[in-house]
């Protein structure tokens, strides 16, 4: 719920300023954990969560921003690669807490090292965020603000005239919200089944398979990314998601 209005505001107010008050969010969010108290508070850090997650898809689109168009392939592929890799080390340092000291008795130390980690990634941003090389293209805000309802209509029914953006919208839609609902709810079911069950070593399996997937890319031809190569790697993606469903 949270990425439209992002989205919005990026456009708005500028990419840069955007992930700035996403980091802001994230900080926020950790201070609460560590020393909020209540259900009022609980719910604002919850918040403040949404807003910095939200905040990763502007992240990653300006990514284009400094990045020559010849290389956003592995650019993509290179971040996403990244972005997962930080996760595993995060899951694994977790688990190995949570086994070996008394850290399950108090999780303010694991929200102590993500504060930590958060900051640092903050500083970076200050002072190590490259700017940007090429403006970001006109969106469906941009040309309402510009041209109005009617430009806004327009271009999107000549968009949509194109049945593989029908397809692939749909697909997307479809995705992209299922995907959220399994990465937020599956510890709730792995609990219902194990309440021992080692989520640090769940989580570094995933994000091992994210990091696979995600460096895939970089190995495959440019011809491969063609209508049919996309056709072809959605299609196989939802039979192997169907598939499991009986899992």
């Amino acid at each position: 719920a949270a990425v439209l209005p992002l989205g919005i505001l990026a456009e708005a107010w500028g990419y840069r300023p955007t992930i700035f008050l996403g980091l802001c969010c994230r900080e926020a969010t950790r201070i609460f954990l560590i020393f909020g108290n209540g259900v009022g508070q609980m719910a604002v850090m919850q918040l403040c969560f949404a807003a910095a997650t939200g905040v990763d898809t502007i992240f990653f689109a300006y990514v284009y921003l400094v990045t020559d168009s010849s290389q956003f392939k592995n650019t993509t592929a290179l971040v996403q690669v990244s972005y997962h890799a930080g996760n595993i080390l995060g899951s694994a340092l977790g688990q190995v807490l949570v086994d070996n000291t008394p850290v399950a008795n108090d999780l303010t130390v694991l929200f102590l090292i993500s504060w930590g980690s958060t900051t640092c990634a903050f500083v970076i941003f200050l002072f190590f965020f490259p700017a940007p090389t090429s403006k970001a293209p006109a969106t469906a805000f941009t040309v309402l603000v510009r041209q109005g309802c009617s430009a806004v209509t327009s271009e999107v029914c000549q968009l949509y005239q194109d049945l593989s953006v029908v397809v692939w919208s749909i697909w997307w839609i479809l995705g992209f919200g299922a995907s959220g609902m399994i990465m937020n709810y599956y510890q709730l079911q792995l609990y219902d089944m194990d309440p021992e069950i080692e989520f640090g070593i769940v989580e570094m399996l995933i994000e091992v398979a994210l990091v696979i997937g995600s460096a895939v890319p970089m190995l495959l031809p440019q011809r491969f990314f063609t209508e049919g190569g996309a056709n072809l790697t959605a299609l196989t993606t939802s039979a192997v998601a169907v598939g499991l469903l009986r899992y």
